[in-house]
């Protein structure tokens, strides 16, 4: 068996992950101003 420290640090160290990742995600994925941009670009 794992001590008990050893399983939450372990999800602890995932959910940092998870939590970069959303970040990053969220930041790429803006789709309203990804289309505004595409728009304004696109008619220029």
């Amino acid at each position: 068996m794992y001590p008990l420290r050893f399983i939450f640090h372990s999800i602890y160290l995932i959910n940092e992950e998870l939590e970069l990742l959303g970040k990053e995600f969220l930041s790429y994925a803006n789709i309203p101003n990804l289309v505004a941009w595409f728009e304004h670009h696109a008619s220029s």
